[in-house]
């Protein structure tokens, strides 16, 4: 069962996000009620998983406002993205790059 203002919610997040996303609320929302003994979804739980699972947007949006953080951040120039490892190549020391390795045909 889900109350009103539960409903109301999801349906404005199915207006802005996806209808998938809003489907893993539901379903996650759900869970949370059974955990809280709560025989109805309510809007505090579908706010408490809006906070926890992030959508396609709010995803990517973390991702950018963050992206000076993760290694090999475009503008981290900083970084060297080859490296030398002395197990390439029989151990001499050999420059392995991040180019992934094409097959030979």
């Amino acid at each position: 069962n889900l109350d009103e203002d539960a409903l109301k919610v999801l349906s404005s997040l199915g207006t802005k996000t996806s209808l998938r996303y809003v489907l893993q609320l539901i379903t996650t929302a759900r869970l949370a009620a059974v955990k809280a003994n709560s025989s109805k979804v309510t809007k505090e739980h579908v706010k408490l998983v809006y906070k926890l699972f992030l959508d396609l947007n709010r995803s990517v949006q973390l991702l950018k406002d963050h992206e000076k953080d993760y290694l090999f951040g475009e503008d981290d120039s900083r970084l060297e993205m080859s490296y030398q490892h002395p197990s390439v190549a029989g151990g001499n020391g050999a420059r392995a790059t991040s180019e992934v390795p094409m097959e030979q045909s």
